[in-house]
């Protein structure tokens, strides 16, 4: 079972994917979280954000959104 209010991890890397049209973040994630994956949050500069954990690639390979 996973404690809520717990840090389950941390941001390695963080910023604007234009091509997605997201803000994208990558870092580590406790195993014991990966079967809970909904209701994750990140704190930002003191802010809390709601997240989520993507497994899919988020990238446009053919570049459709670009070109919309």
């Amino acid at each position: 079972m996973v404690a809520v209010g717990v840090m389950a991890g941390f941001i390695t890397s963080c910023g604007y994917g234009h091509t997605v049209g997201k803000s994208l973040a990558m870092g580590y994630l406790n195993a014991d979280y990966l079967q809970h994956t909904e209701d994750f949050w990140v704190d930002l500069l003191g802010e809390r954000r709601p997240a989520r954990v993507v497994a899919a690639p988020v990238y446009d390979p053919t570049g459709s959104r670009m070109r919309s």
